[in-house]
């Protein structure tokens, strides 16, 4: 199987797999009475975004060398998918689930930029360039 790199992005992905580390801690509402980190307001969401920093991590620091779990599905393959599901569940999040009364803050924010940038960062984009989408 053919290996794929991260490339000039592999700093990127890095730079942002931090930020969405660092995200969780912040605060993600504007409440008038205080502001609430996402472990205050849902341990599920920090826990799947603490993961899928920690994924993008390794798939930067590894660039994507280390086969995760099976020898076909590499660091960044995992990452890319695991920050693809990240990317909708903090959407949905913001749209949906915060308290009443409180808007996104930068915590929320960093969340969902970091997790796309690690995502689209992490991806296999050869398939747009003519490669084959099941490789031998």
């Amino acid at each position: 199987m053919e290996r794929k790199d991260l490339g000039a992005a592999r700093g990127f992905v890095g730079i942002a797999a931090l930020a969405l580390i660092v995200s969780v801690f912040l605060p993600w509402t504007d409440a008038a009475g205080g502001n609430s980190t996402a472990w205050e307001l849902n341990a599920a969401v920090a826990v799947l975004c603490l993961f899928a920093g920690s994924l993008g991590l390794v798939a930067a620091i590894t660039d994507g060398r280390i086969g995760l779990f099976r020898p076909d599905v590499s660091s960044s393959g995992a990452a890319d998918i695991v920050n693809v599901a990240t990317t909708i569940v903090v959407a949905t999040f913001i749209l949906a689930d915060l308290p009443s009364g409180t808007g996104p803050a930068l915590g929320a924010y960093l969340a969902l930029a970091s997790a796309v940038v690690v995502a689209c960062g992490s991806a296999d984009w050869r398939v747009l360039r003519g490669a084959p989408l099941f490789p031998r």
